[in-house]
């Protein structure tokens, strides 16, 4: 039922708000088939409507059921929210890089299947960034860090609470965000 929903109401959709749900794989999948029929009519090739997608503690979303829907929506998508996600890995970021072009807003805190391999890859193609959660995930280190600090983003929020970050790299963190940090680093 919801996948027919979302399925139908995709071409008008901007935001998606699934937080806390059990969205799976056919709800993403139909959001996905609907999306990708409305095409960008400056010719950059993204679809139109989904903007922000939330999908907070979603336990059955991984990234097999996120691939095809980043495929279809994500050159459009501004902001995603993937917290407290246990199945979702560096593939999920990996495609991030490489699809959605406009990401400002990325919420990845409590995914403990991202390592600095991923973020830091990711990081390197998401240019457009400019909120970054990725709080509370313990094999995110001090490579994440730097990459943040060389990376070509301007960050106006940043939260790594509960990463093992050294005092130093904490130090360059709070220089760069300076008074826009809205929380500890």
């Amino acid at each position: 039922a919801l996948g027919e929903a979302l399925g139908a109401l995709a071409p008008s959709l901007q935001e998606v708000h699934l937080a806390g749900t059990q969205a799976g794989e056919c709800a993403l999948a139909a959001l996905a088939f609907g999306q990708r029929f409305q095409t960008d009519p400056t010719g950059g090739g993204g679809a139109m409507g989904l903007r922000v997608l939330d999908l907070t503690g979603c336990g059955s979303v991984d990234d097999g059921i996120l691939a095809p829907l980043l495929e279809h929506v994500g050159g459009a998508l501004e902001g995603l929210a993937l917290s407290g996600n246990r199945l979702i890995t560096d593939h999920t970021l990996r495609l991030l890089a490489s699809r959605t072009a406009r990401l400002a807003r990325l919420y990845i805190d409590r995914c403990p299947g991202l390592t600095d391999a991923g973020l830091c890859a990711a990081l390197f193609s998401l240019s457009t960034l400019q909120v970054l959660d990725a709080s509370h995930n313990t094999a995110l280190t001090d490579s994440t860090a730097t990459a943040i600090l060389q990376g070509r983003q301007r960050l106006l929020e940043l939260d790594l609470r509960g990463c093992p970050l050294s005092a130093g790299v904490r130090a360059s963190l709070a220089q760069l965000i300076g008074d826009r940090r809205p929380r500890e680093l």
